[in-house]
């Protein structure tokens, strides 16, 4: 009967999420690729950022590429889960560009709307914010700066995902700050068209889980994570 349970859950969260997005259409972003700051983020800081002085010196346009630490990479599913503090099924909702603490670097930012919990303390309907270090920043004076990691593709507005998310509350953060588990890329796994589609490209796990069937992907979570439903 646990069995059978499960299945008819599956076809449920199937169900509901194929409702949600029919139709659904992307709210429209940057242009090329770039997001710009968040309207919360003071200008002033963005352009006096070491990150932005760099684009400068590079014409107006700053294009960099590094790779993930392999070293911080998962090798499988149980292992990814393991790590994070947060498994959820989300709707990507917007994203903005910013500079990095350090003020070199560009820092996206991803609002989320959950969908599902596996774990966590986050419920269905909350929407968190994810960073990651990589991404294309438009300066409010059009400076363009692009950072990506090789392998990692952006997270689509109106995309829906499962992310696998370590959270911080570091320097005192009244909320927590989400960052994708495996070196900060390789959490996060598209949902499209009934199929899995790894956001990082690199890998065992993601030639494991590239182009899986949704509803394999799901059962293997909830045999995972057996304790929230």
């Amino acid at each position: 009967m646990k069995s059978a349970s499960i299945g008819i859950e599956l076809v449920g969260v199937a169900m509901a999420v194929s409702v949600l997005f029919a139709g659904a259409q992307a709210p429209a972003t940057g242009q090329s690729g770039m997001y710009q700051g968040s309207p919360k983020a003071g200008q002033q800081g963005q352009l006096g950022s070491a990150l932005h002085q760099r684009a400068m010196a590079s014409g107006g346009k700053l294009s960099e590429a590094k790779d993930a630490d392999s070293a911080d990479l998962a090798g499988d599913l149980p292992s990814l889960a393991a790590r994070s503090d947060e498994v959820l099924l989300v709707h990507s909702l917007t994203a903005y560009g910013g500079v990095s603490t350090s003020g070199d670097g560009v820092q996206t930012q991803y609002d989320v709307q959950i969908l599902r919990s596996w774990k966590g303390t986050h419920k269905a309907g909350d929407v968190v914010r994810v960073s990651v270090s990589a991404g294309g920043l438009l300066f409010p004076d059009g400076v363009q700066a692009g950072m990506r990691v090789n392998g990692f593709s952006r997270l689509r507005d109106g995309g829906r995902y499962i992310l696998f998310l370590h959270s911080s509350t570091a320097g005192g953060q009244s909320s927590p700050t989400f960052t994708l588990v495996g070196s900060g890329v390789q959490g996060a796994f598209l949902l499209d068209n009934e199929k899995v589609m790894p956001v990082y490209g690199l890998g065992a796990l993601s030639k494991a889980y590239s182009k899986y069937d949704v509803s394999a992907f799901l059962a293997e979570l909830n045999g995972l994570i057996p304790e929230q439903r």
